[in-house]
């Protein structure tokens, strides 16, 4: 009964575009990305859950100072120059911080989530990747920790096996 207020109560601050950062190569590469770190599959979940929440906030923060009557087109790239330009930051920060939210012993580090970032070319430095995830806490508020819809089903099945 408490996931099924706790879901009513999502489902009703959704943002108008929900979905749009769950695009298939995106959770494919986060699985991927996952896979390679050995984290569980509510870790890998959580991940895309984060990342979909976050991404939608900055990008309704970054709208929100250009959407008078001037041209939309404008604004609209260059908020698109700023998303692209930290997007793969942003997806590994999310990975890394359901990592730590997972209760599984497996946990990325940030030595771990750099040599990764460095192997795709990316100069980011450990003081980058801290200020990206503290972006996306204060983003998301502090409010990381949500059931993904694996934990839905889950517990779905468990009430089932049970009846």
């Amino acid at each position: 009964i408490h996931l099924a207020t706790e879901n009513e109560q999502q489902l009703s601050e959704l943002p108008e575009h929900p979905g749009y950062f769950k695009e298939p190569r995106i959770v494919e590469f986060i699985f991927l990305l996952s896979e390679m770190w050995h984290l569980d599959q509510s870790t890998r979940y959580q991940a895309v859950e984060l990342l979909e929440r976050f991404m939608l906030k900055q990008v309704e923060q970054m709208c929100e100072p250009c959407s008078g009557a001037q041209g939309r087109g404008r604004s609209w790239s260059s908020v698109r120059e700023q998303t692209v330009g930290t997007f793969v930051l942003r997806l590994v920060s999310c990975v890394q911080l359901a990592s730590k939210l997972s209760l599984h012993y497996t946990r990325v580090t940030s030595d771990t989530a750099l040599k990764f970032l460095q192997s795709l070319k990316y100069s980011y430095t450990k003081q980058e990747l801290l200020e990206s995830e503290l972006a996306v806490l204060n983003t998301l508020h502090f409010h990381i920790n949500m059931s993904t819809p694996l934990a839905y089903v889950e517990l779905l099945l468990e009430v089932l096996g049970e009846n």
